[in-house]
């Protein structure tokens, strides 16, 4: 096993390709520790688990969405720690 930084260009095998599409063009980078996909600069977060859930034009809206607010997707609740871990990493205190 490699050690690979926090964020990566390798994102999991397991997520389609149009998926992994839409978030490239984006600029959405998976981050490893969180198993999360973020927009540094958007302040998006949107977990693998609800990224599998959404449909093609849901994800696409979503990662197309020029807001100012952040914008945080997990399925179900958002796990204790998780956001003010990333929020900390990319400095969006």
């Amino acid at each position: 096993m490699t050690n690979r930084p926090f964020w990566s260009s390798i994102w999991p095998a397991k997520l389609a390709r149009d998926k992994k599409n839409v978030l490239t063009e984006n600029g959405f980078e998976y981050d490893y520790s969180s198993d999360a996909f973020v927009h540094r600069t958007q302040k998006k977060v949107a977990s693998f688990d609800a990224v599998s859930d959404m449909k093609l034009d849901d994800l696409n809206a979503f990662a197309a969405a020029r807001n100012q607010k952040a914008d945080i997707r997990f399925r179900g609740e958002l796990a204790e720690g998780r956001f003010e871990l990333l929020m900390e990493r990319y400095g969006w205190a």
